[in-house]
């Protein structure tokens, strides 16, 4: 499916170096005013080509639904949704107000809707105030707020958004 500037399909094995520049970029973006330097350094490492290396396959072979956005033979967004939990919905900083976040969106909301699905929930860093106004924008309703951690025990409040449809 095409777009104009960037086209949308099906996420595969050889797209996780792609999938992890884009969450170190979105990442890198977002979390420096949410956690110290060194805690969002840490998770990005964790979360890095390796891991992506690793965990797509699993998540594909599991049924997964993954979607990436390219532009130029390069991905610049992805979104991954199992079930009703929309678990990542990332965009290259470049990327911002492209519409690309709300196509990626579109995808998981009709993927969970031809999956039987009733509703799309989805769980935003409290401190991350640009992701919790777009997906405002989408009619979701915030729910309750709970504290999580970083994998270093660094606390991060977190925020149900929901979707029911």
């Amino acid at each position: 499916m095409s777009h104009g500037r960037y086209s949308l399909r099906k996420a595969a094995r050889g797209d996780a170096e792609g999938i992890a520049e884009v969450h170190r970029l979105s990442r890198e973006a977002v979390y420096e005013t949410i956690a110290p330097a060194a805690v969002v350094a840490d998770h990005i490492a964790r979360t890095g080509a390796d891991y992506w290396r690793v965990r797509l396959p699993e998540l594909l072979l599991h049924g997964d639904d993954i979607v990436v956005a390219e532009a130029s033979n390069r991905i610049v967004g992805f979104m991954h949704r199992s079930g009703e939990r929309l678990d990542r919905l990332y965009v290259s900083p470049v990327w911002w107000g492209s519409g690309l976040a709300h196509a990626l969106f579109a995808q998981a909301r009709q993927g969970a809707a031809a999956a039987g699905e009733r509703r799309l929930r989805l769980d935003c860093h409290s401190g991350n105030t640009r992701a919790r106004r777009f997906y405002e924008r989408l009619g979701g309703i915030e729910g309750d707020e709970r504290l999580d951690s970083f994998a270093d025990g660094t606390p991060c409040p977190v925020i149900d958004i929901i979707w029911e449809f």
